[in-house]
């Protein structure tokens, strides 16, 4: 596969860096202003770009492989998995045609706009609190950013990932991004799916409540070393998951982390449960199985699927 290496990932641009608008490709599909190709191919998304940054953040990864265009990168890590992957196979895109969330819902990126990759794990056996994992991998793609960015980074329950307002260099936070974590039941396999807006502008927000990072006012990152980064953290919180099992004591000490980043805990919400009522109240907490503890007039109920509407969006 032919890759570029960027010449530096030292962050360019201009004090209140604003997203670059998108213009048609070669293809005619849309794609971010601001990032260079050469020869079809994005320069801040190099395979020996991504390998790079993951081995400076101390991680290892059994493949990397970044492509121009995918349907979606958990839809090829389950068909991967199904094939007999091994762990550690890491899937990137430039861009996503068919995205997948939460709730079987769906979503498009387009081409430089965004950070998106999954990775095929493998846990060592089927004693797990899996409910656990997906929050911890947000904690592993909060502390990347930061890191990158140096822009304080927050979780919305379970799996949102979100720039407070107060934190932003623009005054303008919301949703970053946010993370899906799908297990294959045949195979055992877990594939665990991160996408962080990058370079959306306004109108190409796939909600209200969302942003990006240039429009948050953050310099833009080169993505390879964000995705770097972050696989680098997921590793570390991953192989610490993956060793304690269901030991409730253990998997306490690992939420914690979580717990300091949720901004839910102590916020005024409304959750919409599928199959069920809406429930309102104040976040009181995580559980030890990953649930989103609310305290409500009847007293404190758990939630373990469910939508959270914070009464301030963000």
């Amino acid at each position: 596969m032919k890759y570029l290496i960027p010449v530096s990932d030292a962050i360019s641009g201009p004090v209140n860096p604003v997203p670059s608008p998108l213009v048609p490709g070669p293809d005619g599909r849309p794609r971010s202003s601001g990032v260079a190709y050469v020869d079809g191919w994005p320069v801040d998304l190099g395979t020996a770009a991504v390998v790079k940054s993951i081995r400076k953040g101390g991680g290892s990864w059994r493949s990397v492989t970044v492509f121009p265009e995918l349907s979606s990168t958990n839809s090829v890590g389950q068909a991967l998995a199904a094939a007999g992957c091994p762990t550690g196979v890491v899937l990137v895109s430039d861009l996503q045609t068919a995205g997948r969330g939460r709730l079987d819902r769906t979503w498009e990126a387009p081409a430089g706009t965004s950070a998106m990759f999954s990775v095929v794990l493998h846990p060592a056996d089927e004693a797990h609190e899996w409910g656990v994992l997906p929050l911890l991998a947000g904690v592993a793609v909060c502390e990347a950013m930061e890191f990158v960015t140096g822009v304080p980074t927050g979780l919305k329950w379970p799996n949102d990932l979100v720039l407070r307002d107060e934190d932003a260099p623009s005054g303008r936070g919301g949703k970053v991004g946010g993370i899906l974590a799908e297990r294959d039941a045949e195979t055992g396999a877990v594939i665990l799916g991160v996408g962080i807006n990058v370079d959306l502008a306004e109108a190409d927000l796939p909600v209200p409540a969302a942003t990006s990072l240039t429009l948050a006012g953050v310099p833009r990152p080169r993505r390879a070393k964000l995705i770097g980064r972050a696989l680098s953290r997921i590793e570390h919180w991953y192989t610490a998951w993956d060793a304690v099992g269901t030991e409730p004591a253990a998997l306490d000490r690992l939420l914690d982390a979580y717990r300091d980043r949720c901004t839910s805990i102590g916020a005024e919400l409304r959750v919409v449960r599928p199959g069920a009522g809406d429930l309102v109240g104040v976040g009181a907490g995580i559980g030890p199985r990953g649930e989103l503890l609310v305290a409500t007039d009847g007293g404190e109920v758990p939630v373990v699927v469910g939508d959270v509407v914070h009464a301030v969006a963000r």
